[in-house]
C-alpha cells in the first residue's frame, strides 16, 4: 500500500471509530428493556384519569368567575380601609369600661324612676286625702 492510501484508511478507520464511539454514547442515553419494565404497565394506565374523569374538573368557563388581579387588589385596599376604621375602635377593655359606666347611670336613672313613681302616688294620696278634709270641713281651695 502506499502511503497516501495508509493514510487514508487510517483516517477512515480513525472516522470510524470516533462515530461508533458517538453512537455507543447516544444509545447508552436511551431507556434498555429493563428500564421500560419499570415503567408504566398496562395495570397502572389503568389507574389513570381518563376524559370522563377530567369533565369533572373546572373547565375555562368555571375559572372565568374566580377573582383577578384587579379584583384581589381592589379587595386589599378595601381591607386596608377597614383596618384604619378598625383601629380606631375602642379596645374590649375600653368597650367594657365604658358600658360599665353606662349601666351604672342606667341603674341609677331606674331608682330614681321608681322613686318618684312612689312620690307621685303619695302626692296623688295626700291630694285625695285634703280633697276630702276640704269637704268635710267645707273649705274652698284657691285652685277652684
Amino acid at each position: 500500500m502506499t502511503k497516501i492510501r495508509k493514510k487514508a484508511v487510517g483516517n477512515f478507520t480513525g472516522l470510524k471509530n470516533d462515530l461508533l464511539a458517538g453512537i455507543d454514547k447516544k444509545l447508552k442515553r436511551f431507556a434498555t428493556k429493563d428500564d421500560l419494565k419499570r415503567f408504566a404497565t398496562k395495570d397502572d394506565l389503568k389507574r389513570f384519569a381518563t376524559k370522563e374523569d377530567l369533565k369533572r374538573f373546572a373547565t375555562k368557563e368555571d375559572l372565568k368567575r374566580f377573582a383577578t388581579k384587579s379584583d384581589l387588589w381592589q379587595l386589599e385596599e378595601r381591607i386596608d380601609g377597614l383596618e384604619e376604621k378598625i383601629s380606631r375602635l375602642p379596645t374590649k377593655n375600653e368597650f367594657y369600661t365604658s358600658m360599665d359606666k353606662l349601666m351604672g347611670e342606667i341603674e341609677t336613672m331606674r331608682q330614681e324612676n321608681i322613686i318618684s313613681t312612689d312620690m307621685k302616688r303619695q302626692v296623688n294620696e295626700h291630694e285625695e286625702r285634703l280633697e276630702t278634709v276640704e269637704e268635710k270641713l267645707e273649705i274652698r281651695t284657691l285652685a277652684a
